[in-house]
């Protein structure tokens, strides 16, 4: 979910916030004070409810976005990425010219992110073929971009590939 997304459950509560402000407002109106208080600090209660559990949600989000994956199952090729262009700044710190290595082993050296691991995973069971590919990854938790060169690496080569 981005930030300009709203659950129905989410948009529904903010309704009955609304219509809950207007009762305790008709409830001053016409002197009933206690009432008015009693709407109004239910309504406030649920908000702090809603509040703590989308962020909880989000937090969760963040945590699973930012986890870091440093292999790759079979069958895959191993490869070089490197980071060719960048938009916005990516959290973790990853800037144009840094050099990623897939090894026969499938790790991962340095680790990466799981949305760049996302991104990455067709290319890597993709460059058997010895062409590069171009792969974007755009962050799910900030506004930033980065662009990946995927080359395959000399032992993928050595099975017969053609160098790009």
């Amino acid at each position: 979910m981005n930030a300009h997304s709203r659950s129905i459950p989410g948009v529904l509560f903010i309704a009955v916030l609304i219509i809950a402000v207007v009762i305790a407002w008709y409830d001053v109106y016409l002197g009933l004070l206690a009432q008015a208080l009693a709407v109004t600090v239910a309504a406030v209660a649920g908000m702090i409810v809603v509040t703590h559990e989308s962020l909880d949600a989000r937090l969760a989000e963040v945590r699973s976005s930012l986890e870091l994956l440093d292999s790759i199952t079979p069958p895959f090729t191993p490869a070089q990425v490197r980071v060719v262009a960048e938009r916005g700044s990516c959290p973790l710190g990853f800037r144009p010219g840094q050099v990623f290595a897939v090894d026969p082993q499938g790790d991962i050296l340095p680790s990466v992110c799981r949305g760049a691991f996302t991104a990455l995973e067709p290319a890597l069971r993709g460059v058997s073929d010895g062409q590069p590919w171009q792969v974007c990854c755009d962050c799910p938790i900030k506004n930033a971009r980065l662009t990946f060169l995927v080359r395959p690496t000399a032992p993928a080569l050595m099975r017969g590939a053609v160098p790009a």
